[in-house]
C-alpha cells in the first residue's frame, strides 16, 4: 500500500541552493517556519497571496537572507471596493460592521453575510474564501484590538476602519495575518489606485 502522508506544518533551513529546500520536503500544507540568514520566519501561500513574516530576528551563519513578504497572485483589488465597504460602514456609524473581499469569477466582489452588530462588536457569519476581511471601530480608531486578535488567526489580510462621521477622513489599518502572526503591510501590497476618502495608516515593517 502506497501512503503519502501529509505535512501540516514544516520546519525549514533556507539553504543557498532552493531545489535543495524543495526537494527537502519539509514545506508544511498550512505553513512553514522557516530558519534564514536573519531569523526565523513564518511563511504560507494560497492561490491570490504569498505572505512570509518574520517572527525572531538573529544573524545564522552560512543561510539565505530572507524578506518579510505580502505579494498578491491575483490581480491587486480595485481601490473603489474600499470606498464601496466605507459607504456601507458609515450607514450607522455608531455600530461595528464586517464586509469580506472575495475572488469570483474572475473578480474582485464585495460580500456582506449576516451579522449581528452593537457599539462594541460585531459578530459574523465567516466568508469562507475571503481573501480581505474588514471591519469597522464605528467613531473609534482603527487599531487591532485583543478580540481582533484572537478572531483572526487564519491566513489573510485584515483591515480596520475607524473614525467613521468625524471631522477628519476615515482611517483604515491593514496588515497580514498568517495563522496568529500579523504584520502591517502597505495600501500597495494589497490594493490597486487610491480610495477616494480614505486615510490609510502607514506600514511598519519589522526589520530583518
Amino acid at each position: 500500500m502506497n501512503t503519502k502522508l501529509t505535512r501540516m506544518v514544516g520546519y525549514v533551513v533556507a539553504h543557498r541552493d532552493l531545489e535543495e529546500e524543495m526537494r527537502s520536503g519539509a514545506y508544511g500544507e498550512f505553513y512553514s517556519y522557516v530558519l534564514a540568514g536573519n531569523g526565523l520566519f513564518i511563511q504560507t501561500a494560497n492561490q491570490y497571496l504569498v505572505g512570509a513574516i518574520p517572527i525572531a530576528p538573529a544573524p545564522v551563519r552560512g543561510l539565505k537572507q530572507k524578506a518579510a513578504e505580502c505579494r498578491m497572485l491575483a490581480p491587486r483589488i480595485p481601490a473603489h471596493l474600499l470606498d464601496l465597504a466605507v459607504s456601507i460602514m458609515s450607514v450607522d456609524p455608531t455600530r461595528e460592521r464586517y464586509v469580506a473581499i472575495v475572488w469570483r469569477d474572475r473578480d474582485w466582489r464585495l460580500v456582506m453575510p449576516e451579522q449581528e452588530t452593537d457599539q462594541a462588536s460585531v459578530t459574523y457569519h465567516r466568508v469562507p474564501d475571503a481573501v480581505v476581511e474588514l471591519h469597522s471601530h464605528g467613531q473609534g480608531p482603527a487599531f487591532f484590538s485583543a478580540t481582533d486578535n484572537a478572531d483572526e488567526q487564519r491566513f489573510g489580510i485584515f483591515g480596520v476602519v475607524g473614525n467613521l462621521h468625524c471631522p477628519s477622513p476615515p482611517t483604515l489599518s491593514l496588515r497580514l495575518g498568517i495563522y496568529g502572526y500579523f504584520m502591517s503591510v502597505s495600501l500597495d501590497d494589497v490594493f490597486d489606485g487610491t480610495p477616494t476618502n480614505l486615510d490609510v495608516l502607514p506600514a511598519h515593517r519589522p526589520e530583518v
